[in-house]
């Protein structure tokens, strides 16, 4: 199980669902959003009752995971590949929806999210209190390492300072 860090359209979905606090509107929203973005880039839903087995439980979590080659049931289609699983829905006791696909191997993010629907359109303001969010729940803007954009640097003085008033 690794830390899901592959940048693209979909983890930006996934963050922007779970910096949202409560389950409100806007957050059901996003994960409709998610869902459909993850049904244009090919991922593949199935559900599950025995949660343990992967891990994650909660909507909107995600990790990615290198498949072994002699893996049986709903992930065999990957075998020998890395795939991102995403937790899209959950129910009664331990039934829970994921949706699961390959990730390319260049390891470059590969597009497929309609970013110019009103609904991703984020003013400074709002991204910056996301961002906010983010920071005080111990997550990290989506970054690859070589990114040194004014953006990450502005993030990562503002952990540093953080870090110095607790």
């Amino acid at each position: 199980m690794l830390e899901d860090r592959f940048c693209d359209d979909i983890l930006q979905a996934i963050k922007l669902l779970n910096a949202e606090p409560k389950w409100n509107s806007k957050k059901h929203n996003f994960k409709t959003k998610l869902i459909e973005l993850l049904k244009s880039e090919g991922y593949i839903d199935f559900t599950v009752t025995n949660v343990k087995q992967y891990r994650i439980s909660r909507v909107g979590q995600s990790y990615l995971y290198d498949v072994p080659l002699n893996r049986r049931g709903h992930l065999s289609v990957f075998r020998g590949k890395r795939v991102r699983i995403v937790c899209t829905g959950s129910g009664r006791h331990s039934f829970r929806k994921f949706m699961v696909n390959a990730i390319p191997d260049d390891g470059a993010g590969h597009s497929g999210g309609d970013f110019n629907d009103p609904l991703y359109k984020i003013s400074e303001e709002q991204m910056e209190a996301i961002s906010e969010k983010m920071l005080g729940r111990g997550l990290v803007r989506c970054c690859v390492p070589e990114d040194n954009s004014e953006f990450t640097r502005y993030r990562l003085e503002k952990q540093k300072q953080q870090k110095g008033k607790v």
